[in-house]
């Protein structure tokens, strides 16, 4: 055996490999000719119409629970966001003992300003009975 020269080289596998392999050429399909594919496609068409009809459905016939629900995780959701916000902002030194200053100077000017004489607590019930209306929807003539 000789051994081969700096010129000459010996074929890898690979090389061989594509010198040997035959070259086959694609098949294309048309879409209408295999009818597998269309059964296929008719079937996922048909599937997806028909959760998008039951979807509109179920919104349709269960819309109010679903605004309820709705609104329900929203107000958990922005209690919870609350809540930790107003947690954190009390762990902030002297802010608590400032909050709880404000809080008791409101309530002493809130007695003062409509608990103290007599007709500034009718004045205060008026305005009372006024929102209370309104909130409810309530007219004064109606009554």
């Amino acid at each position: 055996m000789s051994s081969p020269t700096p010129t000459e080289k010996e074929p890898t596998n690979t090389e061989v490999a594509t010198k040997n392999a035959e070259i086959s050429p694609i098949k294309t399909t048309t879409p209408g000719s295999n009818p597998e594919w269309m059964k296929f496609g008719e079937q996922i068409s048909g599937y997806i119409s028909e959760t998008s009809n039951y979807a509109t459905d179920f919104l349709s016939a269960y819309r109010v629970p679903l605004l309820v629900l709705g609104g329900i995780i929203i107000f958990a959701i922005v209690f919870t966001v609350t809540s930790s916000l107003l947690t954190a902002i009390n762990h902030i030194p002297l802010v608590k003992p400032i909050f709880q200053l404000v809080g008791l100077g409101y309530t002493i000017w809130f007695v003062w300003r409509y608990l103290v004489s007599s007709s500034k607590r009718q004045e205060l019930f008026q305005e009372w009975n006024s929102w209370q209306s309104y909130l409810v929807g309530q007219n004064k003539s109606d009554s």
